[in-house]
């Protein structure tokens, strides 16, 4: 006779799984814009990116925050944000239902 335990433990992992998953995206979408925000976010949820980009979306967020916060920032640097807030604002689009 086969035990079912098995099985119902297996899809309680799976639901909590998915709820975690549902809740870096939440965190994620109300990242804020300031490098402590970002830090935070990383050391929480490491595994939110793959790890060939998250390194890249990181660096190059730290450095956009750097030279958009210079005394006479370039004004391309006004107008641009790093992947990472790309991202962010990508999923407020959508969660707000406004992204095709």
């Amino acid at each position: 006779m086969k035990s079912t335990v098995l099985a119902r433990v297996s899809k309680r992992k799976a639901k909590e799984e998915r709820l975690l998953d549902f809740e870096a995206l939440a965190r994620f979408a109300n990242l804020g814009d300031k490098p402590d925000d970002w830090a935070n976010f990383r050391r929480m949820w490491p595994e939110f990116f793959p790890a060939d980009m998250t390194k890249w979306i990181y660096i190059n967020a730290g450095k956009w925050w750097e030279v958009s916060h210079l005394p006479d920032p370039e004004k391309t640097m006004r107008n641009v944000r790093p992947h990472l807030l790309f991202y962010r604002n990508l999923l407020r689009r959508v969660w707000r239902r406004k992204d095709p």
